[in-house]
């Protein structure tokens, strides 16, 4: 019998294990659903601290006012970009998933490592919003789901799952400042294009 919504969050934050292996025989749409809707939970509660100035994050390099002075564009600007991302790297964590797993003797297909990344990010995508600890502790604690996932879709040993979901954590943050410094250098690049620096 599917799980539940609600029994796949209470499953993967309680009963990991137990709960990867209810949901091998899912499909791709399956963690696909989840992890978006949850991605829009998460995405407005962001918005909504940036939006109310409980967090540090700034828009001011790419001509974006952040916080209560920036009215509600600074909610709607902060919603979607958590909402673009949440889906970029859920797409570069699957696949670093996939080639590792496969690389160390796994024998799941794409599918398995695209739930295993969905279904990880659960603590990040219930908890991530909350400023400053929301981050760190529940990445922490979506490896540690990331372990559990790849030991228990892909069939292979703790010790080599724990060493592919560190390896994606690892390019995870790399591409996360290859893209920051790429989005840093073309906005400024159009704003010097279009003269709006100084």
């Amino acid at each position: 019998m599917a799980l539940s919504f609600l029994d796949k969050i209470v499953g993967f934050l309680a009963k990991p294990a137990e709960t990867f292996r209810a949901v091998r025989g899912e499909s791709l749409k399956d963690a696909a659903t989840y992890y978006l809707l949850l991605l829009i939970f998460t995405s407005v509660l962001a918005g909504a601290m940036i939006y109310l100035g409980f967090t540090r994050a700034t828009g001011s390099f790419l001509g974006i006012t952040l916080g209560p002075s920036g009215g509600i564009m600074s909610f709607v600007w902060a919603v979607v970009f958590f909402y673009i991302w949440g889906l970029l790297t859920l797409v570069v964590w699957a696949i670093v998933l996939q080639i590792g797993a496969k690389a160390l003797g796994g024998k799941g297909t794409f599918d398995d490592a695209f739930k295993a990344a969905a279904y990880a990010q659960t603590p990040f995508l219930l908890l991530g919003w909350i400023p400053v600890v929301g981050w760190l502790l529940t990445q922490i604690w979506a490896i540690a789901l990331t372990v559990i996932g790849v030991r228990e879709l892909y069939g292979v040993e703790t010790g080599k799952a724990a060493a592919v979901a560190v390896v994606a954590f690892v390019i995870y943050l790399l591409a996360w400042w290859i893209l920051f410094i790429l989005g840093y250098a073309t906005a400024m690049g159009l704003a010097g294009i279009f003269g709006l620096t100084g």
